[in-house]
């Protein structure tokens, strides 16, 4: 239960909250908040200019007495019209400037510029990104006059069109389809249709399939409740039930064929802050019950992970624990079979500053961590005596990443446009990689010496305005290269001088599996044919590589050709025909023992070690060669050391990565012996070289983005090739066609463009290593069951369609169109009203402690894209049988939207105020997110509406009535619930909307009233809705030059005074 005191005002002065932390408020005399002490045990100190408005925050770390100076502070800076810049932690600057309607014209912060027009409605229209000072991406968007958007398209500086898609609305407002241009020919993408409720029900895809969903509002659960039931039913007739409880919560999920047979089933229960606590899961081999995957989680007093067990109630049950601090932050992680937990350490700043754990000597290791004033990590000094610096830009960007190990040091460098793409790789030695583009599409990849000459040159000719690469020119003699797209932005088709890969017409089903492809190289041509179970995962392949597979519907692999699979209840493989695995506690694989089938009684084993981390430190060969491996925090490999069985030959190979992305290794001496150089350098797309020992190759990729030869770019001839399995077992052929055991070359990078490890035949993905001999990964996922209850499932059993860039989770692949693919055949439907859907994978943002350390290159300017969406009461008095809500608009920090709900408590006797904060990204993305919204793309803040208002239908009743005031973009965020609610919900609500940003039609809700300035074009943005629902529409007389769209202009507040009266007035009558 949170407990909360406030001042004699009504205004919040202390929250305590069940996990222990709290929340210390202080006011000035002029009520504005002066001091306030966080749950994270930060102190933040605002003071003000002589008009009221924030003119820096200065930040005490955990534990501060005020005696000294704050750890750090922000600037904001102003004239007589608004902010003109604002000093982060740092001293780094943003400037803010304006147009002469007094609107955001321009943001800049180091190098990067961007610029912003409107239409003659006042609505954002282009947007100019700089790349230098001759050259820009324009990215326009064009409106109807209902201020739907109706096409998004980027140009370059001379106006060439270079990405592009339309849209269209029904007489509803609602998006019935969307156009885009594969191969540059228009196409329509996707078909929507709605039921009577705005629902989504019906989707066609670019092929005529019809993916349908049916609403049953009626059905009666076993327990007699009323809920809702979806069936969704995919183009081959598969249909997928989906049943929630009262709260909106997906209990139940139950797959079947077209026949009515069963094919998985799994039951999901929740406690009464609706966090999951148990999912139960059906194994089903053939139609058949078999058992149950049981998986459960304890949770604290504030919602906080306690334990989960995985195969709960069975005897192999794995549970792993948590602790907290004071301050909400993990400090303890059990894992089962260790002795001593996995203890983390944080500095007065709430960073992670150190990792601890014992090694299998009882030695304690540990990790420490620093970091710069804005959170970002400037050095990590690992256990293994090996040390990464880091060192950052205005922008948050990274210039050099330096690692340092028992070898010496070696560094990566970057260099950044004007419109922060990398521009520039610096290689440890001194040589580098130069990135040219247009747009944001990358044009030309330049290979340079240490000196600045060049070495050799890619370039990409030409793309579809879907972002497609239809054509590049390979380096040196490798020729051209060129990819073909259908209308569904699948690619139908890689050609070379020296492979070709095509898929017939009917390659693909219905459901974009891959059925059919027709091979050429070397003058050799073949074909192979798949097949795939009910659930969409393989289960033959016919042609270069003939097997048959079978599994339960966990995924867990039972047969494949003759040889059998036994798994036990954790999904760990514990035995094929002629091979047994066993786990450590962790469920790491510990040792591999393959039998001989001459000799009964000749064993062959391998022994594995993982660290606490679960990652994988040493191999034991069978014949006692040692294999050993050392990581950094993020789960990226950074040496291998070879050591053989007499111990007199010793290798060392130490790796380095742009962000994630492997690049290559070099020796002891710090020589480069491998690399490899991306298309993308912000995505881990295939490589446009392959250099060995200083010699270039050109790798030429498949469908499945495996490399299948390497070419001789100046011999123009292929020098080794590469056949695969679906799952990744591998024939190396040499240039005359004929088999060899191992690459000549000592190309490492094969199966999905990963490393191959000779010593071991693992394949390395970057937190995972995978074993194509068994088509599994040998570790638990490290983000849990995010893809599945079968923590060891590899690419959902569906390599032709999926990949898995980093061992994390499964993604569509290049080949696919991937949008349309997880739009359509996710695991998540778009419309669904489970409080988890918006944050799921498919969706959101994967949270784990490696998204701290240094990793992506972002592209996007923001003065501080770290302020997240957020709930708070204000208030103490309880209304009977009625909820009053506010969500603020764009543009505010925490603090300064959370001065209107204290105002109108206090003015209305303490009464309790929900509000749902909007949180704030930089005028730049706050602009976007509010179009993005009116594309209808959900985002964090209508989530937690969404679980605001349920909840309080939880506590005080399912006859509770709300009453949600919002203003400016806080209307969007009101309306976008509205949309997802179900009409059960929309009943209850009613909107009071002030300077709306959009126009709440009275069909979402029991009652919607806008309130409108005679001086604020911001509602000038739904012009034709205003003359539409004009009874809704309340207009205010302005003052001449009066700027009035503030929620806290006097204007408002009779108006907003009178609305709560009103409401309460309402609720008292019911009585």
């Amino acid at each position: 239960m949170i407990k909360q005191s406030c001042t004699v005002k009504g205004k919040p002065s202390e929250v305590h909250y069940p996990d222990g932390t709290t929340e210390l408020f202080k006011y000035d005399p002029e009520g504005s908040l002066h001091r306030y002490y966080g749950r994270d045990g930060i102190i933040q100190v605002l003071e003000y200019d002589y008009l009221g408005r924030l003119e820096h925050v200065e930040y005490y770390q955990r534990g501060a007495t005020g005696s000294r100076d704050g750890s750090k502070r922000k600037y904001y800076y102003y004239d007589v019209f608004g902010l003109t810049s604002e000093k982060d932690e740092n001293d780094h600057n943003t400037y803010y400037y304006y147009d002469q309607a007094d609107r955001l014209s321009r943001i800049q912060k180091g190098d990067i510029k961007v610029e912003f027009s409107y239409d003659s409605l006042g609505r954002a229209h282009r947007v100019k990104e700089w790349s230098d000072s001759n050259t820009f991406s324009l990215h326009i968007r064009e409106y109807d006059l209902l201020d739907r958007v109706t096409e998004e398209r980027t140009e370059n500086h001379e106006g060439t069109t270079l990405l592009k898609q339309a849209y269209t609305y029904d007489s509803k407002g609602q998006l019935i389809e969307v156009i885009g241009y594969p191969q540059n020919q228009k196409s329509i993408l996707s078909q929507y249709e709605y039921d009577n409720f705005g629902r989504l029900c019906k989707i066609t895809d670019p092929f005529n399939q019809v993916s349908e969903t049916i609403y049953d509002d009626q059905y009666i659960n076993e327990r007699g409740q009323k809920v809702e039931k979806r069936l969704q039913v995919n183009p081959l007739g598969h249909q997928t039930e989906e049943t929630f409880d009262p709260a909106g919560h997906l209990v139940k999920i139950t797959r079947k064929n077209n026949g009515g047979k069963l094919l998985a089933e799994s039951e999901s229960f929740f406690d009464s802050l609706g966090n999951k606590t148990r999912e139960k899961t059906s194994v089903i081999p053939s139609g058949e019950h078999l058992k149950t995957f049981i998986t459960e989680r304890s949770y604290g007093t504030g919602s906080q992970l306690q334990s989960i067990t995985y195969a709960a109630s069975s005897p192999e049950a794995k549970t792993t624990t948590f602790s907290y601090n004071c301050y909400g932050d993990l400090i303890e992680k059990h894992q089962v079979g260790s002795k001593a937990p996995i203890s983390y350490k944080y500095d007065d700043q709430g960073n992670l500053c150190s990792i601890s754990y014992p090694d299998q000597s009882k030695k304690l290791l540990t990790h420490q961590l620093s970091y710069d004033n804005k959170g970002n990590i400037t050095k990590v000094k690992l256990a293994t005596d090996q040390q990464l610096k880091y060192s950052f830009n205005a922008n948050s960007q990274p210039l050099f990443e330096e690692i340092q190990d028992a070898f010496g040091f070696y560094k990566l460098g970057y260099s950044y446009n004007a419109n922060g793409q990398i521009q520039q790789v610096e290689l440890p030695d001194g040589s580098s990689i130069n990135y040219q583009y247009e747009g944001p599409l990358v044009k030309r990849i330049t290979r340079l010496t240490k000196e600045n000459t060049e070495l050799y040159s890619h370039q990409m000719f030409s793309y579809d305005q879907m972002g497609n690469l239809l054509e590049e020119i390979l380096l040196k003699q490798g020729g051209a290269r060129t990819q073909v797209w259908d209308q569904g932005g699948r690619k139908t088709a890689i050609l070379t001088d020296f492979f070709e890969e095509t898929v017939p017409k009917d390659g693909y089903d219905h459901l974009h599996n891959l059925k059919k492809i027709e091979v050429a190289i070397g003058g050799k041509k073949s074909s192979s044919i798949y097949d795939y179970d009910e659930l969409q995962m393989l289960i033959s392949e016919k042609g270069e590589s003939n097997n048959s597979y079978s599994y339960d519907s966990l995924g867990n692999r039972l047969q494949k050709n003759d040889t059998s699979y036994k798994n036990n209840n954790l999904n760990q493989l514990l035995q094929t025909d002629k091979t047994s695995y066993t786990f450590d506690a962790s469920g790491n694989l510990l040792t591999k023992t393959i039998r001989n089938q001459n000799l009964l009684s000749q064993e062959e084993t391998w022994s594995y070690q993982f660290n606490p981390l679960n990652q994988l430190i040493l191999v034991i060969t069978p014949t006692q060669s040692k294999i050993s491996f050392t990581y950094d925090l993020n789960g990226r490999r950074l040496t291998k050391r070879v050591e053989s069985e007499d111990k007199k030959n010793v290798k060392v190979f130490r790796y380095f990565y742009l962000g994630n992305i492997e690049l290559g290794c070099l020796d002891e001496k710090g020589t480069i012996l491998e690399l490899k150089i991306p298309v993308n350098p912000n995505t881990p797309d295939p490589s446009i070289s392959i250099e060995i020992k200083g010699q270039a190759f050109v790798p030429v990729y498949n469908l499945q983005d495996s490399i299948v030869c390497l070419i001789h770019p100046e011999k123009r001839e292929i020098v080794e090739s590469y056949q695969y399995s679906a799952y990744g077992e591998e024939k190396i052929f040499n240039p005359k066609q004929e088999e060899i055991s191992s690459s000549s070359v000592k190309n490492p990078w094969r199966f999905f463009g990963k490393r191959v490890d000779e010593e071991t035949g693992l394949v390395y993905f970057g937190n995972r290593y995978y074993d194509p001999e068994i088509g599994r990964w040998i570790s638990p996922d490290p983000l849990g069951d995010i893809d599945s209850p079968n923590l060891y499932l590899f690419v959902l059993n569906n390599p032709l369609q999926y990949t898995d860039y980093f061992g994390l989770a499964a993604e569509v692949n290049s080949s696919q169109n991937k949008k349309v693919l997880d739009y359509f055949f996710g695991n998540v439907e778009p419309h669904c009203h489970c409080e988890t859907h918006r944050d799921c994978k498919r969706g959101g943002i994967i949270q784990n402690f490696s998204s701290s350390i240094p990793v992506t290159f972002p592209k996007q300017l923001s003065s501080n894209p770290f302020i997240r969406s957020r709930v708070a009461e204000v208030g103490t008095k309880e209304l009977a049988g009625g909820v009053i809500v506010f969500v603020n608009g764009m543009g505010n920090t925490f603090e300064e939207a959370l001065q209107h709900p204290i105002r109108m408590s206090e003015q209305h006797g303490g009464v309790k105020i929900h509000f749902v904060y909007d949180g704030s990204h930089g005028l730049a993305w706050d602009i976007s997110e509010a179009i993005l919204q009116r594309l209808r793309m959900p985002n964090t803040t209508e989530r937690l509406l969404s679980k605001t208002v349920k909840s309080c239908i939880k506590k005080y009743g399912s006859d509770t009535k709300f009453l949600i005031i919002g203003h400016s973009k806080g209307t969007l965020n009101i309306k976008g619930f509205l949309r997802d609610a179900p009409p059960s919900i929309q009943e209850k609500i009613t909107v009071a909307a002030f300077a709306p940003a959009t126009i709440i039609p009275q069909s979402l809700c029991t009652h919607a009233q806008h309130y409108i300035t005679t001086n604020d074009f911001v509602p000038t943005f739904d012009i034709l809705r205003i003359l539409l629902y004009s009874d809704q529409v309340t207009f205010l007389k302005s003052k001449p030059y009066d700027s009035d769209h503030g929620f806290a202009h006097s204007i408002y507040q009779p108006k907003i005074d009178e609305t709560i009266d009103s409401f309460s007035q309402r609720l008292e009558k019911r009585k």
